[in-house]
């Protein structure tokens, strides 16, 4: 993987990553690194990944090269894990549905007795 004179300024812009020091940086983002769910596809051509620092690298796989980086401004950490909002929702749907479920039957049947489920 290769990058680009842009991704070196936007890196040192942004993240304070000197030249130096920039191959180091970018394996420390390799370490965590995953896809990045709320990637604008404004250029179809591209890719965005984002690690656990909550930086997002955006590269082009046909040239195997990173063109820009930038912060992640939606990231959380829930249970010790860092993920992005989008993530974190997607995981909870089926928790709250199912809850969701149990509530509506719990009511259902409280209707059947007469019981109007309030206090």
């Amino acid at each position: 993987m290769t990058y680009s004179i842009d991704f070196r300024k936007r890196a040192h812009e942004r993240f304070g990553v000197e030249k130096d020091q920039l191959r180091n940086w970018l394996n420390k983002q390799f370490s965590s690194l995953r896809p990045y769910p709320n990637f604008p596809h404004s250029q179809p051509e591209t890719e965005g990944y984002v690690s656990d620092e909550e930086v997002v690298l955006v590269c082009k796989p046909k040239t195997k090269a990173f063109v820009t980086c930038y912060p992640a401004k939606d990231m959380i950490t829930t249970e010790g894990q860092k993920k992005t909002i989008h993530e974190n929702n997607v995981e909870l749907y089926p928790k709250e549905e199912k809850k969701s479920t149990s509530l509506s039957i719990q009511r259902l049947q409280g209707n059947a007795r007469g019981d109007s489920g309030r206090s």
